[in-house]
């Protein structure tokens, strides 16, 4: 929980604002729901694709997870190295 709780906000991320992070918000829900790679090969693919600083995808996961935007089983560890399962 910690490793998402700091994300609860992210308020100037990057200079991008609202309605540019929901829409990334939208596309790295979309490419969680259709791949089952690791939680690491899809945001660095998304960051690259995107043209985006590395590690911004990863910080709107732990975003969404902090916001409960994603529904995971909680009672198992994220970790990035691995896919990251979400419950519909």
């Amino acid at each position: 929980m910690e490793w998402f709780h700091s994300c609860l906000q992210l308020q100037n991320l990057y200079g991008l604002d609202a309605l540019t992070l929901s829409l990334l918000c939208s596309i790295v829900v979309n490419a969680l729901k259709e791949q089952t790679a690791p939680l690491r090969d899809i945001t660095i693919r998304l960051d690259d694709q995107l043209g985006l600083e590395p590690g911004t995808s990863l910080l709107i996961v732990r975003h969404l997870l902090a916001n409960r935007c994603l529904h995971v089983d909680m009672s198992k560890v994220i970790n990035p190295g691995k896919p990251l399962f979400l419950i519909d």
